[in-house]
């Protein structure tokens, strides 16, 4: 290709950019969208999310949940994957905790030691009561599926590779083959 043909195909392209309304960041009304959004949790709900989370998965010699930050990858998945619905629902599962944090132990469960916190988790995960054993599972669930997919988890206790079979450049090929 010739100097001028690149020319004018970079000219076309950044024109071509410039003139296609869909290329364009933002909104109509000339407005960034967020590149996120959370969900809308007050304080003793994000508190008992966090606390859920280091109950869950704890800091041992590995690094816990809360440390690789599973709580707020949690609220970003369950505000932009789920339907309101399930976003209600989850909301509901916190409050869940909560309640059954006042009935049992008389406080806040962000307040308990990790010992009354998983009393409280463990009494949540009862065949007689599907819907807390329900709960129980979904928050678990969540729990682990942050764990497992952050980058500390793949990189330290899989064989995790960005390009499987390894990148070898210059390689010497053989005649005849």
């Amino acid at each position: 290709m010739e100097r001028r043909d690149a020319l004018r195909t970079m000219a076309l392209s950044v024109w071509g950019l410039v003139l296609l309304p869909g290329c364009e960041p933002g909104t109509q009304d000339g407005e960034a969208e967020k590149p996120h959004k959370l969900l809308d949790l007050d304080q003793i709900q994000g508190q008992n999310l966090e606390s859920i989370v280091d109950t869950f998965l704890p800091e041992t010699d590995t690094k816990g949940a809360v440390e690789l930050q599973v709580h707020h990858f949690i609220n970003r998945l369950i505000a932009n994957c789920y339907s309101e619905q399930d976003v209600s629902e989850f909301v509901g599962y916190l409050n869940m905790v909560e309640d059954m944090s006042r009935k049992e132990k008389e406080n806040s469960f962000h307040t308990l030691s990790r010992t009354n916190r998983e009393q409280i988790l463990t009494l949540m995960d009862d065949k007689n009561q599907p819907e807390q054993q329900r709960a129980y599972q979904e928050l678990k669930e969540y729990c682990i599926l942050g764990y497992t997919t952050s980058e500390y988890y793949l990189t330290n206790f899989t064989n995790y590779e960005m390009a499987p079979g390894g990148y070898q450049g210059c390689v010497p090929v053989q005649a005849g083959t």
